[in-house]
This record gives structure tokens, sequence and C-alpha cells, in this order.
């Protein structure tokens, strides 16, 4: 029933809704909805996966590129999905909520574990083209929870959140610093280099929003260094180099 708690959770927090999803759903025929609900489940659970497939198709020739370097790329993915996992632990830390993020940067938590997903495929025994087929849904899967990312962040942006209601993961030290600039190259690069062109313009867009979003600067006054005084400015000369004001002193 995973997708009703999503569909719930989605309109108590005013997400987007997958409309192709939702249109699929609406489509399903009265006798499968009179059959029950384990019937209608694994239904959903098809439309589900057909979508998945369907949506990935554009990332099988960054995937099929991947393959000859699974080796090094797999190492990759993990070595990404550890760093990113360590700095989500840094915020939870900062934020006194070791399980939990803010709602606006919650996608953040499903990357380390679509990396991983990666990582495993890359150097798996499996024939090529199941492989690339895994690898593109991962790959969509990674641009997508991105685009929710920047979707979330977006809207935080236009409801002024970050600005006038301060949500509290706005007000810390550490997420004003190193660890969320941190946060934004990894995400960057974990995109570029496992969704390829397809995420390009995803990526783009993160360097935007999530700095913006999550890069907050901390409240109270900037420091600033006192200005010397102005250098006085001297009197215009005339031609011999005596200053008028002293010519007319003569």
């Amino acid at each position: 029933m995973s997708f009703w708690r999503n569909w719930y959770e989605d309109r108590i927090h005013g997400r987007t809704p997958d409309w192709d999803l939702w249109l699929e759903i609406a489509l399903i025929e009265n006798e499968l909805w009179d059959a029950g609900a384990e019937a209608v489940a694994e239904k959903i659970e098809q439309i589900q996966k057909d979508l998945r497939e369907k949506r990935a198709e554009r990332f099988e020739d960054h995937a099929r590129a991947m393959i000859p370097r699974a080796p090094v790329l797999a190492k990759e993915a993990d070595r990404l999905s550890q760093l990113i996992e360590q700095a989500l632990s840094e915020i939870r830390k900062e934020l006194g909520s070791p399980n939990a993020l803010p709602d606006t940067i919650e996608p953040l938590l499903s990357v380390p574990r679509i990396l991983h997903g990666i990582s495993i495929e890359l150097v798996s025994a499996e024939t090529e083209e199941p492989r690339i087929k895994e690898l593109a849904i991962l790959s969509q899967a990674l641009i997508g929870t991105v685009q929710e990312l920047n979707t979330r962040l977006q809207r935080a942006q236009s409801l002024g959140q970050e600005r006038t209601k301060k949500p509290p993961f706005y007000q810390t030290n550490i997420m004003s610093g190193f660890i969320p600039a941190a946060l934004v190259g990894l995400i960057t690069t974990a995109g570029t280099q496992f969704a390829g062109p397809a995420g390009d313009t995803v990526m783009i867009e993160t360097l935007n929003y999530t700095t913006e979003g999550i890069c907050i600067e901390t409240e109270g006054p900037v420091e600033t260094s006192p200005s010397a005084p102005p250098k006085p400015v001297p009197a215009p000369s005339t031609a011999d180099g005596i200053p008028e004001e002293d010519r007319r002193k003569v």
C-alpha cells in the first residue's frame, strides 16, 4: 500500500503529483477495483514498474557507456554514496534529529541508496543488457530524486520560508557553511557522472536551487573590518607645480 501512503503524504505536504501515474491508476478497470485491495495493489505495482522502465529508456545509452568503465565507476559511486551519507549524518546531528531531515530536503536521503545500487549493478555478474536496463532505471531514479529536491527547494523559496519563517535547519551554522556546499558538489558530481547528458539540465537547476535553498546565511549582521578614512584630495596645481591655494597666500 506504499502508493496510497505516498499519495497521502504528498497531498499533506503539497508536493507535485506524478500525473502520469495518477492517470494510469484512474484508468484501472472497474472489475479490478471490485476484485479488492490486493488485486489493485498488484496492478499499481505493475503500472509503477512499467513507468519506471519507460522513463529510463532515455538513460540507456549512457548506461551502456558506463559498462566498459564499470570497476572504476563502481568505486566512485560507492565513494560518493558514503560521502553524501556522512554529510547527511552531520546535518541530522546538527539538527538533533538522528533519523529524519526537514521535508524540504528529505529527498536527499534516497541519494546514497541509489548510488549504492548503481555500484552493485556495475559489478554484477548479469549479462550486459539486463545490467543496462537496471542502470538506466537507477540513473532515472537519481535524476527524479534531484528533481523532487529542486521542486521542494523552489517552493520553499517562492513561499519566502528561507528568509521569513526560517525553519530550524536554515538557522544552523553547519547549514550555512562547508557541509551544504560540499553536499551540492557531491550531488552535482553524482548526477553528471551517473545520469549523463539526460541529467545535465537537472544538475544545473541543482546548482541554483540547492545552493540558494540550503546554503542560507546565518542570522545576524555580518561583521566587517572598519574602513580606512578617505585620503585627502590634493588641491589642483598650476603649471609650475605650486597649488593655486598656496600661490594666493604669497
